[in-house]
């Protein structure tokens, strides 16, 4: 069971319409384990949204990190090369930690996506799911 589901919407340029949506699963890890740091994950929910193949993704997972000026990165593996990470998504304002309900909602931008048109546009996300809540 994931820690945590956010969807996402994609507006297109003016802002002013929603042109695609998918979801995601954010999996929290400990910070230390007995044998080093771990690594938080993501990977996407909704596999049946076209967003998916056409707008974010080159891979179907990855890893996320919580920056200190309140922003998270979503990272997936590059295409060309899988020794190295690229930046997909930001997330402004986004939760903290597995139980964090305080930030249930906020904006962000694709930064490097699949399909260069897209990079740049803004995103609206929302939880839709914290840890501990059952999915069918």
């Amino acid at each position: 069971m994931p820690d945590m589901i956010i969807s996402i919407d994609v507006l297109n340029r003016k802002k002013s319409a929603v042109i695609g949506n998918t979801s995601i699963h954010i999996d929290w890890k400990p910070t230390e384990s007995h044998s080093g740091p771990l690594i938080n994950e993501w990977g996407v929910w909704d596999l049946n949204s076209r967003v998916n193949l056409e707008i974010f993704w080159n891979e179907l997972s990855g890893i996320f990190d919580h920056k200190t000026w309140n922003v998270m990165w979503l990272w997936e593996r590059s295409p060309n090369n899988h020794f190295f990470w690229k930046n997909v998504v930001i997330l402004w304002d986004p939760p903290t930690s597995r139980h964090d309900n305080s930030h249930p909602k906020g904006g962000g931008r694709i930064y490097e996506a699949k399909n260069s048109f897209f990079s740049g546009l803004q995103i609206k996300w929302k939880v839709t799911c914290l840890a501990g809540c059952y999915i069918n």
